[in-house]
């Protein structure tokens, strides 16, 4: 019977809740037992919960946030009870009333809910949007979704306004509310419903631009040091990868290689909210990061890459990504690639198996861009990223061989190197040159020629660092043996010639000192290729009787196969003779070589006559003698046919010497598509090192004559000269020492 009583207690109580006038509700019963009593009606199923929470939306609520009563226990119970509503109730009249009544109280409640404070606002929030989510939900589960989808509008509508007043009651916040992470993931989760119809793309951005909006007006609050020393606020983590998401969930709608899913004439309106979102990222990077969580470097190197290629499938759809989506993406870079966690993503990605099927060319080359636009110093660790992105550009052949990508990749990196003056990257490419991959050593000795020549016309270069320029190319060139043919030495070469025509230097005289400066440098005309066959032939037609004068006859020789104009037919017959001699002595092997590039350059007469005093050659090991019997196998020339014919050659240099016989041809054909297939470094780089056959070659020098003394002090004299400018005191020093002992020769001499 008591138990009947307190029941009877109850059910009166619900019922005087529901009768008495809202504004002496304040009077008759306090938030707390006024919840009490409804979540008794509840259980005991003695009032349907729909009723309840109509109740509460439609007249309990507004009486005690009018009075500035507290109810925040008051929304988190409501929570509650619509969950369990909603998971009971089969009636979809009961979500569409709750739904009528929520939209009725924002609109009534809004100012003062703004009045009782933020925490108020968020949990009122927090219910609303549990509301919208809910009913948005059952209306694509529910078996009469018909009915509930006429009232969608209703639905949105509060969403709008709930959005509406957490946008006003942030923009007077002063700190960061820790309740802001769950609203912003119902937004995200109310957003995956609203985007999957484009009827509400406006509802759709709305949301984004409010939890953009909320961001934006923390971060100007939010603790900067706890966050790089920990992770970023899930907040704004949420709101970037919900950014993020929507962006490559659009671009990937206009990218399918086969159509699009958007009719084409609404391609550009479509591409226009794209290029939206992708200026709320930029404003969010915008408040300067300060770390960045892997999930989130992840989705903005996905959407980096996107756009950099698209199908064109109709309506102009590569031109309207130009214009809607790539400067976003470049600006968005800027922002973005000075983040060492994003850096270390993206290297890591480059690095990935699992990634190698992606391919990572275009964003590298962004990266490169973005660090080259900004024109700041290079920190250490970009310095590092970069170099990480040139070795994975050039892990194999692929870009080199194509002209457009090498082209590109030549022009990035020397636009980065002429505007970034980064001494470590100066140095990375300087020391890459000298690298024994072929495809390496090349690129950077283009990236770095391109640079200088940047540099030329911008009139950037001194005479001091002309001077310190030509001086370590000089350094490098001399560092190579003096008939050595290493790939990077004709790189050195090639920057030498540079520089000597910039600095508009003088030619050095001939000497054996001069003699790679020379190879580099000298201008390949008649005048000098004369004078050099007129030095040649002051040496005799006779065989080098000292080491200085076989040097200096095969630098000569060296120097005049440059010059293809310079006729030395007269003076090989002269000396055929006793070169002959020398071919089969391994210790004369570099005048042999030297020799036979120029007999393969004169006239098939001469030739001929050199043809047919020449032992029988079986497989010589010296590439230039084999080099020239095969031209004589192959010519037109019945007689040198002829007479090679006792001579043979290796097969080993068969297959290259073929290679070298053959036409270059006009364009690329299928055969040539075939092999560049193979494209790793394991298909162009020398598995095996080359070793000179003969050992200790090295002749003892022979103490040089006083007349041989004075000419090479001349010609030091002479070269000295023209470097001058940069000697130093300690320089000077010692060339007045030098003056000094040649003023007591001259004494003795007068004597």
């Amino acid at each position: 019977m008591a138990e009947n009583s307190g029941e009877q207690e109850i059910s009166v109580a619900f019922s005087e809740l529901q009768s008495i006038d809202q504004e002496d509700i304040v009077i008759l019963i306090d938030v707390e037992s006024a919840l009490r009593v409804c979540s008794e009606c509840i259980r005991n199923k003695k009032a349907k919960t729909a009723d309840v929470l109509a109740l509460w939306l439609n007249k309990v609520l507004g009486a005690y946030i009018n009075e500035a009563v507290c109810c925040v226990a008051a929304f988190k119970e409501m929570c509650d009870w619509f969950q369990t509503m909603k998971s009971t109730s089969a009636d979809s009249s009961d979500l569409i009333s709750v739904l009528a009544e929520a939209l009725k109280f924002i609109t009534t409640s809004k100012e003062q809910l703004l009045k009782s404070g933020e925490r108020l606002v968020y949990a009122a929030a927090f219910f609303l949007f549990s509301i919208v989510h809910g009913y948005l939900g059952e209306s694509e589960n529910n078996s009469k979704r018909n009915v509930l989808k006429e009232h969608i509008p209703s639905a949105i509508g509060l969403h709008s306004a709930v959005l509406s007043l957490l946008r006003d009651t942030t923009a007077s916040a002063k700190k960061v509310n820790p309740r802001i992470t769950p609203l912003i993931q119902q937004m995200n989760e109310i957003s995956g419903f609203l985007g999957t119809k484009i009827i509400h793309l406006q509802a759709f951005t709305k949301t984004s631009k409010t939890m953009t909006y909320i961001c934006l007006q923390y971060m100007r609050y939010v603790d900067r040091g706890q966050w790089e020393a920990g992770t970023m606020p899930d907040w704004l983590k949420e709101t970037v990868l919900h950014l993020g998401d929507t962006v490559l969930n659009q671009m990937e709608t206009i990218q399918k290689e086969d159509t699009v899913t958007v009719p084409l004439e609404k391609v550009e309106e479509y591409l226009k909210v794209t290029h939206t979102y992708l200026i709320m990222l930029y404003e969010l990077f915008k408040t300067e990061f300060k770390h960045v969580d892997e999930s989130v470097s992840e989705t903005l190197i996905e959407l980096l890459m996107s756009g950099a290629r698209t199908h064109d499938v109709g309506g102009d759809i590569p031109l309207l990504v130009s214009k809607y989506i790539r400067p976003c993406q470049l600006k968005l870079f800027e922002l973005a690639y000075p983040l060492e966690d994003f850096q270390e993503r993206l290297v890591a990605s480059l690095n990935d198996p699992v990634d190698a099927e992606h391919d990572f060319f275009y964003i590298c080359l962004d990266f490169v861009a973005a660090v080259t636009v900004e024109n700041a110093v290079v920190t250490p660790h970009t310095c590092r990223t970069l170099q990480k992105i040139f070795e994975y550009i050039f892990k194999d052949a692929s870009h080199f061989v194509n002209a457009d990508h090498y082209e590109r990749v030549i022009e990035s990196f020397a636009s980065l190197m002429y505007l970034a003056d980064s001494e470590e990257l100066n140095n990375y490419f300087c020391t890459g040159v000298f690298q024994e991959d072929p495809v390496t050593s090349q690129a950077c000795t283009d990236i770095l020629m391109l640079s200088f020549r940047l540099m030329e016309v911008n009139t950037d270069w001194n005479r001091n660092t002309l001077v310190q320029a030509t001086n370590y190319w000089k350094k490098c060139n001399n560092a190579y043996a003096m008939f050595s043919h290493y790939p990077s030495q004709w790189h050195v070469q090639r920057f030498l010639k540079y520089f000597h025509g910039l600095g508009k230097h003088e030619l050095p005289p001939f000497s054996a000192q001069n003699f790679r400066y020379l190879q580099a440098v000298a201008p390949v005309n008649s005048r000098y290729g004369e004078s050099l066959l007129e030095r040649l032939q002051l040496l005799g037609s006779g065989p080098p009787n000292k080491i200085e004068l076989y040097y200096e006859a095969a630098a000569l020789m060296e120097l005049l196969a440059q010059h293809r104009k310079t006729d030395c037919s007269k003076w090989l017959q002269q000396t055929y003779e006793f070169v002959k001699e020398l071919l089969g002595d391994e210790k004369c092997d570099t005048f042999t070589s030297v020799y036979f590039k120029l007999v393969d350059q004169i006239s098939p007469s001469a030739q001929l006559q050199l043809l047919r005093g020449l032992a029988p050659v079986v497989g010589h090991c010296n590439w230039q003698v084999q080099k020239f019997l095969h031209t004589c196998k192959s010519s037109d020339d019945a007689q040198l046919r002829a007479f090679s014919a006792r001579h043979a050659i290796d097969k080993e240099w068969l297959p290259l010497l073929e290679t070298l016989r053959q036409k270059p041809s006009p364009g690329p054909t299928a055969t040539a598509d075939r092999n560049c297939k193979v494209l790793t470094k394991s298909s162009y780089n020398r598995e095996m090192k080359h070793h000179c056959k003969a050992q200790g070659l090295k002749r003892k020098r022979i103490e040089s004559t006083p007349k041989e003394i004075v000419r090479e002090l001349y010609d030091s004299s002479l070269q000295l000269g023209q470097s001058a400018a940069g000697l130093d005191a300690a320089d000077r020093e010692q060339v007045k020492k030098v003056v000094d002992k040649l003023r007591n020769i001259l004494n003795v001499v007068d004597c």
